[in-house]
């Protein structure tokens, strides 16, 4: 595929336990945007947040019907690969969140003990949406170009990032800092688009060179959007 799945693999590294330690757009859209031109907008922080902001009320139903099902394929690789003891109780991070669709299946993974959810994104008005689903201990606004900075070392077991890593660029160091805020032994589990990939390629390699993580996992390409009329084939 050449750049029309959202994502050429799924990756699930492991955090190792011997680390050291522009042009501004506005969107009015009633029923969602009908364009893949209009979501695939780079990596402005300003212009993705004013169209999910935009988007925030019609995303799950939007994307339910487009047949995107990555939060669910996310959420079950992870529960295939946590090594932990099974009373260990998890406290996982939903980085770009959104309108909290992953949060929703996380906290219904049958056989997880998970103690709570974080969620973090760019959008107020998706966060909103993400509130009113009742599965987040904690919501916050967050630009994940820039430092995680509110976040300790550690914090986290599991760091999972669904269909975000296009709007950002490898340099600004985010699968970095998902690593920090890791536990040793959590996992950091995040998808990519294969028109992406190779940008990516050589920050995820480093980090497993310098032994921050090692990689558990990676999934062929899956289908992004199989019903949307521009990705029936991709």
């Amino acid at each position: 595929s050449t750049g029309a799945s959202e994502f050429d693999s799924l990756k699930l590294f492991e955090k190792t336990t011997n680390t050291n330690t522009h042009k501004e757009n506005h969107y009015k859209m009633i029923s969602g945007p009908k364009s893949m031109t209009e979501i695939n907008l780079g990596t402005d922080p300003s212009a993705n947040k004013d169209l999910y902001n935009c988007w925030a009320k019609k995303y799950t139903a939007d994307v339910n019907n487009w047949g995107y099902d990555a939060p669910m394929r996310v959420v079950a690789l992870i529960k295939e690969n946590l090594l932990l003891d099974a009373a260990t109780c998890l406290n996982v991070l939903d980085a770009a969140c959104g309108d909290g669709l992953h949060g929703k299946y996380l906290a219904e993974a049958a056989g997880v003990s998970i103690v709570a959810i974080d969620g973090i994104d760019i959008s107020t008005k998706m966060l909103e949406v993400a509130r009113s689903r009742g599965c987040y201990r904690d919501l916050a606004e967050c630009d994940l170009s820039k430092p995680l900075t509110t976040i300790k070392d550690g914090q986290y077991n599991v760091t999972s990032c669904v269909g975000a890593l296009p709007y950002l660029k490898p340099e600004s160091g985010v699968l970095a800092e998902f690593a920090r805020i890791t536990a040793p032994a959590g996992l950091v589990c995040f998808t990519h688009r294969t028109d992406k990939i190779g940008d990516w390629r050589e920050e995820q390699n480093r980090l497993v060179e310098n032994g921050t993580w090692e990689l558990v996992v990676e999934t062929p390409p899956l289908p992004y959007l199989p019903n949307h009329p521009e990705y029936t084939d991709k």
